[in-house]
């Protein structure tokens, strides 16, 4: 134990001194959970953060409610009828009267949380919304009691929790700015109430939340998208801009500024900002309005609005705190300032800055790294360099001005060189002389580069 802690203390001090082993990934170190902290499946397709607090995961192999300490599973059981349809999680939203509305491989599942069963038949809870519809594909909920309910036959409902009452959104070809009739893939509601939909053709809407009419319309087909699909995401950040990408083609994402009217596609080859990858799997912004771009092997991307950067961060197989892989599968920002990434077999990684941040010091491949992890003993001299004692590699000493590690070892041939290679003790006296504890060597007091070897105290 008490070895632990001096490790502890010495991952946070070398941390001070900022490194060029670790500098690169200071700012973003993550957590880790898999399948060896019980999620029931390394791939996460999806998240949501319920109205009491639990974070929901969709799985491979199930559906997860974490609390922080543990997770729950739910998995699809043929002979009972009310566990989850199928064991395939896509996505999870959040429905009317706290319940949640589960997109799985076999279908639209409705979870109530009070009686912890799923329903396979989801005709009745609309019925008492006012949706006269059983082809259900998506929910969304929106702002201010608001909840979208999309149908793959009749288009589009909003239903009101507050008034109790649902208003049918559809195409008319009399009438005109209705919503279109192509198939709506993903809607956003932005701070205005007003709605955003993605069609399957690649056409991008504004539905104003005053008139239900289409006040905004722009086709993305024509310049990004050559091809219809049923995966489109959007997203819309606090500034309003409209940030919209197809999780199955490389085609990066497009930003759209209502303002202006102004379309930006970011991709590897754009001058504007650069991906590193051209496939996105999700967007999300943090509260320095920073946006997250999660892609296929190009990790996060970070694009700063502020100055026009982005910065990449990717997995470092030297970096335990490191992004545990560069296949994003998904990525949520909850209301606790949380990032939450899935990732491809490799389970969830979470970020918060205001976790304390200890940078992880070890002996790695690279030569200018700790020549050995198992460290004994630290101490700072007065110069705010650090000595460290390693069990059985000998003193290290790390210079603050030139950020590098300078190690001594124990030469049978060399009389003044160190006594042994473990050291059990540090201490500087009042004259600037390193005193070294060594495992059955005595101790050394190093002076002017020359180690004297004592078998007690001299006086």
């Amino acid at each position: 134990m008490i070895k632990r802690v001096w490790l502890l203390l010495f991952t946070a001090l070398i941390g001070l001194l900022n490194s060029p082993v670790s500098a690169q990934y200071d700012q973003y170190q993550f957590s880790h959970l898999n399948i060896n902290n019980g999620l029931p499946h390394n791939d996460v397709n999806c998240f949501y953060k319920d109205s009491k607090g639990f974070l929901w995961l969709g799985t491979m192999a199930g559906l997860a409610r974490y609390d922080g300490y543990s997770f729950k599973v739910y998995k699809h059981r043929s002979k009972n009828s009310s566990t989850i349809s199928d064991s395939d999680v896509r996505s999870i939203n959040e429905g009317p009267d706290q319940k949640l509305w589960i997109e799985t491989r076999a279908g639209l599942d409705v979870y109530d949380p009070e009686t912890e069963q799923f329903d396979h038949n989801i005709k009745p809870e609309l019925d008492k919304y006012g949706i006269p519809e059983s082809n259900v594909r998506m929910v969304r909920k929106g702002h201010n009691g608001a909840f979208w309910f999309v149908s793959t036959v009749t288009g589009l409902y909003k239903y009101d929790s507050k008034t109790g009452k649902s208003v049918h959104v559809s195409h008319h070809l009399k009438v005109d700015n209705t919503v279109a009739a192509s198939p709506i893939i993903d809607l956003a509601e932005d701070k205005n109430g007003d709605a955003w939909i993605i069609h399957a053709d690649g056409l991008l809407e504004m539905l104003s939340k005053n008139t239900r009419r289409v006040d905004k319309r722009v086709s993305l087909a024509a310049q990004f998208y050559d091809r219809e699909s049923d995966t489109y995401k959007i997203f819309i950040d606090r500034q309003g801009l409209i940030w919209v990408y197809d999780i199955s083609t490389s085609t990066g994402i497009v930003s759209f500024d209502p303002l202006t009217n102004t379309l930006k596609q970011i991709n590897k080859g754009s001058s504007y900002l650069k991906l590193n990858s051209d496939i996105v799997t999700g967007v999300v912004q943090d509260k320095d309005d920073n946006i997250w771009v999660g892609t296929d092997h190009g990790g996060i991307n970070i694009i700063n609005k502020k100055n026009a950067s982005v910065k990449y961060i990717l997995n470092n197989e030297n970096d335990s705190k490191s992004l545990s892989q560069n296949s994003i599968s998904s990525i949520y920002y909850d209301d606790q300032g949380i990032v939450w990434v899935g990732t491809f077999r490799k389970g969830i990684n979470f970020y918060h800055p205001g976790i304390i941040k200890f940078n992880l010091i070890k002996h790695s491949s690279d030569p200018g790294s700790l020549i050995y992890s198992d460290v004994n003993r630290m101490l700072e001299d007065k110069a705010g360099n650090i000595w460290i004692g390693t069990n059985g590699k000998g003193l290290v000493y790390y210079n603050r001005a030139t950020q590098k590690f300078v190690s001594y070892r124990h030469d049978p041939r060399n009389p003044n060189s160190l006594a042994h290679d473990a050291i059990v003790g540090l201490y500087t006296d009042r004259f600037g002389k390193l005193w070294v504890g060594t495992y059955t060597g005595g101790f050394d007091v190093f002076d002017n580069g020359i180690f004297k070897h004592y078998k007690s105290i001299p006086n």
